[in-house]
């Protein structure tokens, strides 16, 4: 029979009992903070996918804005290119036909100031005839290409 008495436990036992509870407690704490790092590695891991996402698809479409404005840009000057070229051409046409003729009028003027008309000019039955002033012209000859001609010399004044 057993009185109110308790046993005593033994000291190893009660030790044992100790222990085991502060193993359950600690491998439920473990527990826990294992769950917790767990996680925080998974919410890490899901904003650190969710930023390179989001990196790659700004940078790709950057890169598709940048090369659609360069295509775009490139196609406006194929377009342009061809006109600016003709426009550039007939500007250096009409430049050196303007050039020429302001040329060609300034020699002829030059021309006409140093050269002083011989005599007059009469045409007759089909033919012309050079009326020259006497006294301003005399008669001579010239070589011409080692061959003897007849020529007209003005006399200086």
């Amino acid at each position: 029979m057993k009185t109110g008495k308790l046993e005593p436990t033994r000291l190893s036992e009660r030790l044992n009992a100790e222990l085991d509870a502060i193993r359950q407690a600690s491998a439920a704490s473990m527990a826990s903070q294992l769950e917790n790092f767990r996680q925080d590695l998974e919410n890490i891991a899901t904003d650190a996918r969710d930023i390179i996402e989001n990196d790659t698809r700004r940078i790709m479409e950057w890169n598709a804005r940048v090369l659609s404005n360069r295509l775009s840009e490139s196609l406006r000057w194929i377009t342009i290119a061809p006109w600016a070229m003709a426009a550039t051409a007939a500007v250096f046409l009409a430049t050196s036909v303007v050039l020429s003729w302001i040329w060609s009028r300034e020699i002829g003027a030059r021309l006409e100031r140093k050269s002083a008309p011989i005599g007059q000019s009469i045409e007759l039955e089909g033919i012309s005839y050079l009326l020259l002033p006497p006294g301003q012209i005399e008669p001579t000859h010239c070589t011409i290409n080692g061959e003897k001609l007849p020529c007209l010399r003005r006399k200086e004044r």
